[in-house]
């Protein structure tokens, strides 16, 4: 009885710790089922939350948006911003250099919208080179207007000038700022501030024409004498015949001389004996630029000895020249040229460096053309005649008194 009354206990103790522990599965599954619902609650609160943050700050982007469209736009005055922005577009097209500018709005371009806006549209087209038209992009990107290029036409004419077309489209908002005159606030749309970076990328590949190539400059060693004028007369050629040739110098032995950046003609007065040197170089209109450079050696030795034509020695013959005067020097294409004439028969001499004339049985060379003076040379002497004079006074001459006479050393 004792033990059946033991088991019994057990058997007790057993369901009731089984029970408890069903009870206890039952209260933690329902509480476990109230956290995850409150979990679920709190989730879903903090979702609505985050939407409407998000909401919150899309509206204040979109308020500093707008904000920052009303400050690009062009004025509301639908006439105004039309006259205003056609003003604008035409000066960008003239400061780039373009020929035959042509700036207008489009008719039938204008449209407005319920959405408090006004589209305008301008056609633009003008002719000129393909740098030109990158300077005008560059500008116009450069500009944070609500503008943007719709269509744009280019037409080669030649290996170098294009033709182009262009319309743009430009917005008005309905609350933007009143404004008398456009204001210009800059864009960061583009990747480089320096217009040169685009022209030498874009122009560098010259997409209308063969490759440019360089001009050919051909000039030699010079020499002279100290105290006398030193000119070099350079001469190149380019293969495109359309090309321009620009010339400029560089040294630093020589300075202040008289140079035609046209021809690329240098003249010198060297101050003593030495060697000096100059750069000469010669640039070309293609796309890219190409320059051509070639130093050039000047020799400059001490001047002939002045000496007086003793009696006996050989004289040209000075009555057939007494007659014939210096009667101008010039400058053509950058050479220097004496005019002579000759009063008895009226017959006039148009002469350059190193021409070689006869009047009657006088036989001379040219020498050297100054600005005031000319130097011939015959037989071994060389002789200065001054702007205005003969060569030859007939008394004064045969006693050696009018010409400075000289030995030319290099004959």
């Amino acid at each position: 009885m004792n033990s059946m009354n033991r088991r019994e206990r057990l058997l007790a103790i057993t369901v009731g710790v089984l029970a408890v522990a069903i009870a206890g599965f039952y209260v933690l599954r329902q509480v476990q089922a109230g956290f995850a619902q409150r979990d679920q609650v709190l989730e879903r609160l903090s979702g609505e939350k985050s939407q409407k943050e998000r909401q919150t700050d899309l509206g204040r982007i979109a308020e500093q948006r707008l904000a920052a469209y009303r400050e690009r736009s062009l004025p509301p005055n639908v006439s105004q911003a039309r006259q205003l922005y056609t003003d604008w577009l035409l000066k960008t097209v003239n400061d780039v250099g373009f020929s035959e500018p042509k700036v207008s709005p489009v008719t039938g371009g204008l449209r407005s919208q319920t959405e408090g806006f006004t589209g305008h549209t301008f056609s633009m087209s003008g002719a000129g080179r393909l740098e030109q038209l990158t300077r005008l992009l560059h500008q116009f990107y450069s500009v944070d207007y609500l503008h943007r290029v719709k269509s744009l036409q280019v037409t080669p004419r030649d290996s170098k000038t294009i033709a182009f077309s262009m319309t743009v489209e430009a917005l008005s908002l309905a609350d933007a700022p009143e404004r008398d005159q456009l204001h210009h606030p800059p864009s960061d749309r583009l990747a480089e501030d320096d217009v040169q970076d685009y022209i030498e990328a874009i122009c560098g590949r010259n997409m209308f024409g063969p490759p440019n190539a360089p001009p050919k400059l051909s000039v030699g060693s010079q020499s002279g004498s100290a105290g006398r004028e030193v000119t070099i007369s350079p001469t190149a050629s380019d293969p495109d015949e359309d090309d321009q040739l620009t010339w400029s110098w560089d040294s630093q032995d020589v300075s202040d001389p008289r140079f035609d950046s046209k021809t690329g003609q240098l003249s010198w007065t060297p101050p003593k004996p030495g060697e000096y040197y100059i750069t000469l170089r010669v640039s070309d209109d293609g796309v890219p630029v190409r320059t051509a450079s070639q130093d050039v050696k000047i020799t400059v030795s001490e001047p002939p000895a002045v000496v007086q034509s003793e009696p006996g020695e050989d004289k040209p013959p000075y009555e057939q020249a007494q007659f014939t005067y210096v009667n101008g020097i010039t400058e053509v294409d950058g050479r220097r040229q004496v005019w002579m004439i000759d009063r008895r028969s009226g017959k006039s001499y148009w002469l350059h460096e190193g021409d070689q004339f006869t009047i009657g049985d006088f036989e001379a060379e040219i020498r050297h053309i100054g600005p005031l003076d000319v130097e011939f040379r015959w037989y071994d002497r060389a002789a200065v005649v001054p702007l205005g004079e003969n060569l030859a006074e007939d008394k004064e001459l045969q006693e050696g008194e009018l010409f400075n006479v000289r030995r030319d050393d290099a004959s």
